[in-house]
């Protein structure tokens, strides 16, 4: 009996950590046929969008625009078994794909995979400690000054192709503007012509939805307004389409510059090549030495991590907007990401992360589970299999265009003053950010970011009030005492102020305020720095002779001071039940005890 019994239980922990890792188990059961066409018409809209963006940031990346699609088919069949939140859509992005070009420069898809690879690796390694929560540590200005220095770094790089003007290479936004002053010259007209066309297309295209009014409930303005709706859904492909019509008609030597042969089919499945050729010292050469595995390593730097961390934040962070209602898991995020990441490794795909305009539209187009990742999927590799011979036509200022239209609108300094106002720590942080991000590297950027936050957040401890409250009792008015609240926990970063108050109020009012009481009511943690602390305050206040008084003093700090050397006689003298009781042991003992402990 008691052997079925143990069985049963390690089906019913089996099948929990089955549904836990594979959140298809718990949507799937629930599926209906109804659900299917609301996954086709998000899933065919996500991969309208997400066809020429992959393109586009495969050429961000440096690559050519046949490896963002092998991302993007791969990673909408992952996130099917692994996601947590319907509306999340991954694949390339903006942001990583600048992340890679970054870490591993122009032609070198190699060293974009293996970036990949890697970050995958690493988001399991995390996920595998469990520590999804500590994405938190990551505060909203950081998030918010990283996205707008990224978001205008990537628009800046795109100026090239967008101008179509020859410039040596660049990483960094400063180095883009640069680039464009020293080759104003060189700018071709056609190519600007055409660049400003797309992008005003788009633009408009994006916004079209807002000539209808909302409030009209009149048949046809509802009819319009579904077909404004489809044509801005599907702007980034009717822009591509009329650009590369415009291209191909033009003859065989348009005014301006094309994307180019676009190499059909599906990747072959290969090992990532673990030991680069090192193409960081010359690009031009034909023969270039064969770095080791470790060697390998070291020249990729950081690039994987940071390539990892924000993949993970920007999916958690679009989780959370999106994932009202559903069971959203920073940890399985990690999961997903990792296995996506690691299986592109072995097609040759680049960096993913949750986008955030692809996800917008799916959840606008009314997706109903993870399923519609399969049409996307789907659509994608009829697109390689079928439609890459049209892709020679597009021109590189309409793919400039869209990337640009996409990043402008994360682009938002209306937060500032909203910042400002409630917090102007949180300015700082932000501008720490912002700045770092766009004048120095992404990388730095974050990493200034994380620093200054974590800064912040040290010094609100370190530089803490504890404002006094001067009592009077009510009965005896020549007893008088002072009570102070501490904010937070009793960890070693409150300590330090917890003793210079004590310290100064017990040296200034000892001799009017002979007692002084610590609301240890937010003291639910604590650590060895803080109980010790309290002992010395207590030993310390008694030279000054000044009474101490904990209230609220609780089981588990009691025990702890206990261990910490307080005998248990004096424990037992002094133990206070409630505030309610204060007075009357603050008259018992104001000139008999040194330290109480209420």
């Amino acid at each position: 009996m008691e052997d079925s019994m143990s069985n049963v239980t390690r089906n019913e922990i089996f099948k929990e950590k089955v549904c836990n890792h594979f959140p298809i188990t718990q949507w799937l059961p629930k599926y209906s046929y109804k659900d299917v066409f609301g996954d086709f018409v998000a899933g065919t809209s996500v991969a309208l969008a997400a066809i020429p963006q992959s393109m586009a940031y495969a050429i961000l990346a440096g690559l050519s625009p046949q490896f963002g699609l092998y991302s993007s088919f791969l990673a909408p069949f992952v996130y099917i078994f692994l996601g947590s939140c319907r509306q999340v859509t991954i694949g390339p992005t903006a942001v990583s794909a600048l992340l890679a070009f970054e870490t591993c420069g122009r032609n070198f898809p190699d060293c974009v995979v293996l970036v990949s690879f890697y970050s995958g690796i690493i988001q399991i390694v995390l996920y595998l400690l469990r520590i999804g929560h500590f994405v938190a540590l990551i505060s909203d200005p950081v998030t918010i000054g990283f996205t707008n220095g990224a978001a205008l770094t990537i628009a800046s790089s795109q100026l090239k192709g967008f101008f179509g003007f020859h410039s040596s290479k660049s990483t960094h936004f400063l180095g883009y503007w640069e680039s464009i002053f020293k080759n104003w010259a060189t700018i071709s007209i056609p190519d600007a012509i055409m660049g400003f066309s797309c992008l005003l297309a788009l633009l408009i295209l994006q916004n079209l939805k807002l000539l209808i009014c909302q409030q009209s409930i009149d048949s046809d303005k509802r009819l319009l307004k579904k077909i404004f709706w489809i044509l801005s859904v599907c702007r980034n492909v009717i822009v591509v389409v009329c650009a590369s019509i415009v291209a191909y008609t033009w003859g065989s030597t348009p005014p301006f510059h094309l994307t180019g042969f676009v190499e059909s089919g599906l990747p072959d499945v290969t090992i990532p090549n673990f030991c680069l050729e090192n193409r960081w010292v010359n690009e031009t050469v034909t023969e270039v030495e064969t770095l080791t595995f470790f060697q390998t390593l070291s020249k990729l730097g950081f690039g994987p991590s940071m390539v990892a961390l924000v993949a993970i934040l920007q999916n958690v962070a679009i989780s959370k907007a999106y994932g009202s209602g559903q069971r959203i898991d920073g940890n399985q995020e990690m999961l997903s990401l990792g296995v996506a990441s690691i299986f592109g490794g072995f097609i040759s795909a680049q960096p993913v992360s949750a986008s955030f305009s692809r996800s917008a539209l799916n959840d606008a187009s009314g997706v109903r589970s993870q399923f519609s990742g399969f049409f996307t999927g789907t659509i994608v590799i009829i697109s390689l299999s079928a439609l890459t011979p049209t892709f020679y036509y597009i021109p590189k200022a309409t793919l400039a265009a869209v990337i640009i239209s996409a990043v402008i609108v994360l682009v938002d300094f209306r937060i500032i003053p909203k910042m400002w106002r409630i917090n102007k720590k949180d300015t700082l942080t932000y501008g720490a950010t912002f700045l770092s991000s766009l004048l120095i590297s992404m990388e730095i950027g974050i990493g200034v970011g994380l620093g200054v936050s974590i800064f912040v957040f040290l010094y609100g401890f370190l530089t803490a009030k504890l404002i006094p409250e001067f009592k009077t009792d009510e009965i005896e008015p020549t007893i008088q005492y002072i009570i102070l609240r501490p904010p937070s926990g009793l960890q070693f970063p409150e300590v330090d102020t917890l003793r210079k108050y004590v310290n100064h109020y017990s040296l200034k009012y000892s001799d009017t305020h002979p007692v002084i009481v610590i609301d240890c009511l937010k003291w639910q943690e604590f650590d060895f720095t803080g109980v010790a602390a309290v002992s010395s305050i207590l030993q310390a206040a008694q030279r000054n002779r000044t009474s101490i008084i904990l209230l609220h003093c609780s089981e588990k700090l009691r025990g702890a001071l206990k261990t910490s050397g307080l005998s248990e006689l004096e424990l037992l003298r002094i133990i206070c039940a409630n505030e309610l009781s204060l007075n009357q042991l603050v008259r018992k003992n104001s000139t008999e005890i040194t330290s109480l402990i209420c």
